[in-house]
């Protein structure tokens, strides 16, 4: 008998002679065979004619070999294995080399034989697999090799786990483990680790990929590629927009039209709606995308709205109600408008709104029309901001004059919050220029231009005696005009009155703007001008003082136009004082002008369709028996309770009466105290005023988007890239547009639209 096998009969015999006497025994009938035969890895095709030792151990991996399996024995083979104690020492081959445990740490498939000092395979064992291979180690024979059983050439651990039939039954086991374990993970996915870790890979390279589209969109950066055209419904931005929308009763719809680069017509496309956050009620303007329309005619913009919104986009037109619109005629006509086109298909969405702000500019636009002196005063300062503003060099000279100079105002402040503008105007080194839709954004060049009116004119100086051709001379001509009274009193007097309107103009772009508040504020701004043609002779008085002032600084006497018996091209009353000529010719006319222009665009009776305002609390001493009336015919169609509504509105005023809410001025304060449950009528009836469109600046912010995203290096975007790329880099501050990566890949994994499988489940989904 050899040593090593005196030393392994000498630890094994007491152990399983221990065991035999105290469990039942639980190894299949062995038939003897000499130790040798083992011991010299002779091949065997009958476990029972292989070995028959007085040692068996319990867990020794040679009881599972050439047997078919229970699946209680495949996880006991899988799961468990011998573990020496610490005084157990690895036999020593004839070679001097013995097993070492630390191989197991890399390899967990390997079973070690204390019986048999050699080493097999649990998942080879477990699920063994018919393959063209002819050597039978770690499967039928034990592997006992030790001085090959490492190595780059040679080693036999790594070129059996790299083996066919090896990798076969891994995949086999682990499935197995798997549905032991009851996990409830994809059979694709749970047939090996390797090809979990191959999912998570192709996530992660994909979710890198959508991480670096988003960040690109919102930060409006160009990048190259072919845009892959998904249909619109995958939008993941439009989709959360929509839901959120759905949650609402209402909703409005915002259109305007633009040119792109490309001369595109693109009609730009929002939704208004109310959304209800953390107990508040919010007014949400978002914007939908852009359409690329062949024509602008009515029929093709109707069908291009109805089609997106609703079959295109998914959302329910059944509670669509507001529309709102310029004022061309293509939008708002009566008899075959687009308004009018989509009443008549989805009678609901009767409420047509023509947008305040543009109102507003139109009133400016109109008075300015009609007074000849303070058009060609502002057509003239338009010209100058882009002659200087239009070349960098210019544009240099006059922003060292500005920093040079950094003089206080010479001349006292008129009115209150007038001291912003121009601290503002202070602060900037470079002339605002003119906006051609935004008329009382033009208050801002104004102030800039009577704070640094003696610095504008060194620029032009400057500019004329260095240059030459015709640049020299439209500066020789701007300087000119400049230095004239007449010019002078204008700006002084177009700066004055459109300050009184510009934060009506900032209010009017507000999304949280309504129809209520907006409507007041243009009334209230009509009784100050009002107020300020009562008191023209104190008030004008102010202004002559300023105009007076920059002129004297600049060398400029105030003189007069002469007078003539017959005056066809500018006003000419006949008066005898300087002050007093400017105040009957140009002061008087304009204001009379902005009140006629706001009495008749913001009227005191409003239409049926606005009677609902009344039910804010401030107005609700207004409502008559005749207004109740008009209001439940006007909102029949939605009212939830209609016959309870006359006996609601009376609660409602007393509501307001009794809890002194004669403060709360506007649509938003008003419907958080119109409990749903109490004032259900009501509650819907504000709702619905809320949704109505105030305004276009959520198109007009579409626009500038456009415009830089679409840009000349840019031209030929598809529609399906620029929209995507729009409502990503508009959405960009959004909740909406707050984008997840992983929602993006799933929702694209489950279009069907790729060849790489990712493995989601449904409940990742």
């Amino acid at each position: 008998m050899s040593f090593k096998q005196s030393k392994l009969e000498t630890f094994f015999g007491n152990t399983t002679r221990s065991r035999e006497d105290s469990e039942e025994p639980t190894q299949p009938s062995l038939s003897e065979a000499p130790l040798t035969s083992i011991l010299t890895n002779t091949p065997s095709t009958s476990f029972s004619s292989v070995i028959s030792l007085p040692f068996y151990h319990q867990e020794d991996p040679i009881k599972f070999i050439d047997r078919t399996l229970s699946e209680n024995e495949r996880k006991q083979i899988l799961e468990h294995k011998w573990e020496p104690d610490n005084k157990f020492e690895y036999p020593v081959n004839d070679k001097g080399r013995r097993y070492n445990l630390k191989w197991e740490e890399k390899r967990p498939w390997l079973r070690y034989s204390p019986s048999n000092d050699s080493v097999f395979c649990a998942c080879c064992i477990a699920f063994p697999v018919a393959v063209p291979e002819t050597h039978p180690e770690f499967v039928t024979v034990g592997f006992r090799d030790w001085k090959n059983a490492t190595g780059d050439k040679r080693g036999a651990l790594e070129k059996h786990s790299k083996s066919e039939r090896h990798q076969l039954s891994q995949e086999k086991s682990e499935m197995f483990l798997m549905t032991v374990k009851e996990k409830t993970i994809p059979v694709a996915e749970s047939i090996s680790k390797a090809y979990q870790e191959k999912v998570q890979r192709k996530r992660a390279c994909l979710m890198s990929i959508i991480d670096v589209v988003i960040r690109l969109g919102h930060r409006n950066i160009a990048f190259r590629g072919n845009w892959l055209k998904d249909e619109g419904k995958e939008d993941e931005i439009r989709d959360a927009i929509r839901d959120r929308c759905g949650e609402s009763e209402f909703f409005g719809v915002i259109v305007d039209e633009t040119t792109d680069v490309a001369e595109k017509a693109q009609l730009s496309i929002c939704v208004r709606y109310v959304s209800k956050e953390r107990d508040r009620y919010e007014v949400n303007e978002d914007f939908l995308g852009f359409v690329e329309v062949e024509r602008t005619d009515a029929e093709t913009l109707c069908d291009a709205v109805l089609h997106n919104i609703g079959q295109e986009w998914g959302f329910d037109l059944t509670k669509f109600r507001g529309q709102g619109y310029d004022g061309c005629a293509t939008m708002t006509g009566a008899i075959s408008g687009v308004q009018k086109r989509i009443q008549d298909v989805w009678p609901e969405a009767k409420y047509f709104v023509h947008y305040n702000s543009h109102r507003l500019n139109l009133v400016i636009v109109n008075t300015c029309n009609k007074v000849v002196e303070a058009r060609n005063a502002l057509t003239i300062l338009g010209k100058i901001t882009w002659f200087i503003c239009g070349v960098s060099k210019r544009k240099a000279i006059l922003m060292k004059e500005v920093k040079q100079v950094n003089k206080d105002l010479d001349f006292d402040l008129l009115y209150d919050n007038e001291d912003d503008l121009f601290e503002a105007a202070m602060r900037q080194t470079v002339m605002p220029k003119l906006s051609e839709t935004r008329w009382t954004s033009r208050v801002d060049t104004l102030s800039w231009l009577l704070a640094h009116y003696k610095s504008l004119l060194n620029v032009l100086e400057n500019v004329q005696s260095n240059s030459k051709g015709q640049a020299a001379a439209d500066a020789s001509s701007y300087h000119a005009v400049l230095l004239k009274f007449d010019f002078i009193l204008v700006t002084v007097m177009l700066q004055y009155t459109l300050g009184y309107i510009r934060p009506l103009s900032i209010l009017l772009q507000s999304e949280a703007c309504d129809l209520v508040k907006a409507h007041q504020e243009a009334r209230d701004l009509l009784v100050i001008f009002q107020g300020i043609r009562s008191d023209s002779d104190a008030r004008f008085h102010d202004i002559y003082e300023r105009s007076a002032s920059i002129a004297t600084e600049n060398d400029v006497v105030p003189t007069k136009p002469r007078s003539t018996q017959r005056q066809r091209h500018r006003a000419n009353a006949p008066v005898e004082s300087i002050e007093e000529h400017f105040r009957v010719n140009y002061f008087l006319p304009f204001i009379d002008h902005i009140i006629s222009h706001l009495d008749s665009r913001f009227p005191e009776e409003l239409k049926a369709i606005f009677y609902g305002n009344y039910l804010v609390p401030s107005l609700v001493g207004k409502i008559e028996d005749k207004v109740v009336t008009a209001m439940k015919q006007e909102y029949s169609i939605d009212l939830p309770y209609s016959n309870d509504f006359g006996q609601e509105v009376h609660r409602w005023m007393a509501k307001c009466h009794r809890d002194s809410l004669s403060l709360v001025t506007t649509l938003t304060g008003a419907i958080s105290y119109a409990d749903p449950e109490l004032y259900p009528n009501i509650h819907l009836v504000l709702k619905l005023l809320l949704t109505l469109p105030v305004g276009s600046c959520s198109c007009e912010r579409s626009f500038s988007a456009l415009r830089r995203l679409k840009t000349w290096c840019r031209a030929t975007m598809t529609e399906d890239r620029l929209c995507g790329l729009a409502l990503l880099h508009v959405h960009r501050n959004d909740a909406v547009g707050q984008v997840k990566a992983e929602s993006v890949l799933r929702r694209w994994d489950l279009s069907g639209n790729r060849k790489i499988h990712l493995a989601f489940t449904a409940d990742e989904i």
